[in-house]
């Protein structure tokens, strides 16, 4: 089970991503989205942040989520959110309830794994 159907169980969740592949996914499964970037005020609005117990999002441009961390800080929400820039990742780390899923660290040890079986 994946994070986001074990956050399903529990609480309210909304996520927030644009990436194509993942909207198509989340539809067919039937979870909550708001298609857009996660930095971005009108897809914000459309997300209704006040009642989410956890926030799953992903920004792909840098100083993007300045306005998601304000609007969700204090909230005691659960907010995860893919990073895409290593200066973002700071930033969202300075958040208390925030977790920053580093992209590009990910994909780099993904990578040194595969190189170590080979």
């Amino acid at each position: 089970m994946s994070i986001v159907e074990t956050c399903r169980l529990f609480v309210v969740l909304v996520v927030i991503d644009e990436d194509p592949g993942v909207i198509r996914r989340l539809d067919a499964e039937g979870i909550p989205f708001v298609e857009g970037d996660a930095g971005s005020p009108e897809v914000l609005a459309q997300a209704n942040l006040r009642n989410a117990r956890v926030v799953l999002a992903s920004s792909g441009r840098a100083g993007g989520l300045q306005e998601l961390l304000r609007q969700t800080r204090g909230s005691g929400s659960l907010v995860v959110i893919r990073i895409f820039d290593p200066v973002e990742s700071q930033l969202v780390r300075q958040y208390e309830g925030a977790v920053a899923v580093d992209t590009v660290e990910a994909t780099v040890e993904a990578f040194e794994r595969w190189l170590e079986k080979c």
